[in-house]
Order: C-alpha cells, then sequence, then structure tokens
C-alpha cells in the first residue's frame, strides 16, 4: 500500500508540477504538508508552519526542484528509515525559507557511500537552487534534513544549471 500511496502522490505531483500556471509560495508550502501527509499515513506525522509567508510568485524551475527534493525526504522516511514519528517543521528565518524533516528511524551512516541517486540528486537540486543543506543521520538515531533556500531564489531561475536525475 506503501508504493500505490507513493505512485499516487508522484503522479498528482507531475501532473501539477508541469502545470505553467501561477502558483504563491504560501500554496507550495501546502503541497509539501499534503504531500507528506499522504505518504506518511502509517507513521505519526506533524507539521507546523509559520503563520504566514511572504506572497511570493514561484518559478516553474523552484517549484519543480523543491517538490522532487521533498518527494525524495518523504519517500526515504517512508520507505527506509522504519520510523514511527516524523515532523515537518517550515517557517521563515531572516530571508531564508527553512524546512526541517526530522524522523526517529532507524538513521544510516551519511559518511558511506550509497548505490542510489537519492541523496546526491537532493544535494544538486539544492545547489542549484542556492540553498543549503544540513543532513544529521546515526544508525539508531534517526535522521534530520535542514533546508535553507533564500527567498531571492524562488521566484527567479538558476544562474547554473545541473541535469538532475529527474
Amino acid at each position: 500500500s506503501l508504493m500505490a500511496r507513493e505512485a499516487c502522490a508522484s503522479l498528482r505531483e507531475a501532473v501539477w508540477v508541469i502545470d505553467q500556471s501561477t502558483i504563491r509560495l504560501p500554496d507550495l508550502i501546502q503541497k509539501l504538508v499534503d504531500r507528506a501527509e499522504r505518504v506518511l499515513r502509517d507513521v505519526e506525522f506533524t507539521a507546523e508552519t509559520a503563520a504566514e509567508f511572504p506572497d511570493l510568485k514561484v518559478s516553474w524551475y523552484f517549484k519543480r526542484h523543491l517538490i522532487m527534493f521533498f518527494a525524495e525526504a518523504v519517500n526515504n522516511c517512508a520507505r527506509h528509515a522504519h520510523a514511527t514519528n516524523v515532523h515537518l517543521v517550515v517557517t521563515m528565518e531572516r530571508r531564508f525559507l527553512v524546512v526541517t524533516l526530522s524522523d526517529n528511524g532507524c538513521g544510516f551512516d551519511p559518511s558511506k557511500s550509497s548505490a542510489g541517486w537519492g541523496l546526491s540528486s537532493m544535494k544538486k537540486r539544492v545547489q542549484e537552487f542556492g540553498g543549503e543543506m544540513v543532513l544529521k543521520s546515526q544508525c539508531g538515531e534517526g535522521t534530520v534534513i535542514d533546508l535553507r533556500i533564500p527567498l531571492d531564489s524562488v521566484s527567479s531561475d538558476p544562474k547554473k544549471a545541473y541535469k538532475t536525475s529527474n
């Protein structure tokens, strides 16, 4: 059922991501919360968001990469972490959008290389929109992903674009 929920969420997002219509930052934040709620239905999921976000127009480019980044992070919680509790916090800090996703799962050693493209793709996406990602994980201790994104990059295309895996 997890794989079916992930597939359904991914199809919805694929259609939504390629839609070229204008989206505002508060709506994008709500999409992140909705995605996590759908995929993490079998765990205790909590979300905290700031009372207000700037009403910025989100570029198609930024929307695509943030959604894909977040989908990878949430899918990792659902598939690999074996977490029973996942917590999402989305706030504003000065001129940054801050997204923190934490779980109480099995954790892993981030210094060991992985056969998959997930973490590598996440890092490239963050670089593309000028953000910073800090990943903290330890075997048996869960995982925390902190993402800081300059608000300036929300509405603009990147100065240098990489070819991400998807």
